[in-house]
C-alpha cells in the first residue's frame, strides 16, 4: 500500500499521465463500458478493466457514494451491472469534454447524477474518478451543447445532441 501511495504522489508531482490514450480509443472504451453496464454484461466489463482497476467516488456527504476506493475488476463489474439493472430506465449517458479529456456525464431523470473521468492504460480502463456531489455538479446543469460529444445511452429521447 505504501508503494502505491508513493508512486501516486510522485506522478502527481510530475504532473504527467503515465500513459495517454488517444481520444478515439478513450471514447470507444467509454462507449463499450456504458453498453456493457446497461446490458448487464459482466464478461465484457471484465475485459475492459485492467487487473488493478480502482474507482474513487466523491459524494461530498450529500449523496450515497463509496466512502473508500473500490478496487478489483470483479467488484467493479458487479457494481455496474447491478446498479445499471436497477436504474437503467432513469439514466442517460453522454460523452463530454471536460478537463481537456473525454469523460462521461450521467443524468438521472434528466438531472446531473455524476461525472466520471477515466484513466486508460494499455487499452484498458485502469481507474475511474466519479464526482457525485450535487454542489460540484451544478456546473453541469446548464452545460452548453459545445461540451457534449455524443449521447451513448438514453432512457428517453433527448434533443441536446441533434
Amino acid at each position: 500500500m505504501r508503494q502505491i501511495i508513493h508512486c501516486a504522489r510522485a506522478r502527481v508531482r510530475r504532473d504527467e499521465p503515465r500513459f495517454e490514450a488517444d481520444e478515439k480509443e478513450r471514447a470507444s472504451l467509454i462507449k463499450k463500458f456504458v453498453a456493457a453496464s446497461n446490458a448487464n454484461d459482466e464478461k465484457t466489463l471484465l475485459s475492459l478493466f485492467s487487473d488493478e482497476i480502482a474507482m474513487t467516488s466523491d459524494g461530498g456527504g450529500k449523496v450515497t457514494a463509496a466512502r473508500k476506493i473500490v478496487t478489483g475488476k470483479n467488484r467493479l463489474a458487479r457494481l455496474f451491472t447491478v446498479s445499471a439493472a436497477k436504474y437503467e430506465a432513469h439514466l442517460e449517458h453522454f460523452l463530454i469534454s471536460f478537463n481537456g479529456e473525454i469523460g462521461l456525464l450521467t443524468l438521472f431523470d434528466g438531472k446531473p447524477f455524476g461525472v466520471t473521468a477515466f484513466e486508460i492504460e494499455d487499452g484498458k480502463i485502469s481507474a475511474m474518478y466519479r464526482v457525485m456531489n450535487p454542489e460540484k455538479l451544478k456546473a453541469f446543469e446548464t452545460l452548453d451543447e459545445i461540451f457534449f460529444i455524443e449521447q451513448v445511452s438514453q432512457s428517453r429521447s433527448i434533443n441536446r445532441l441533434d
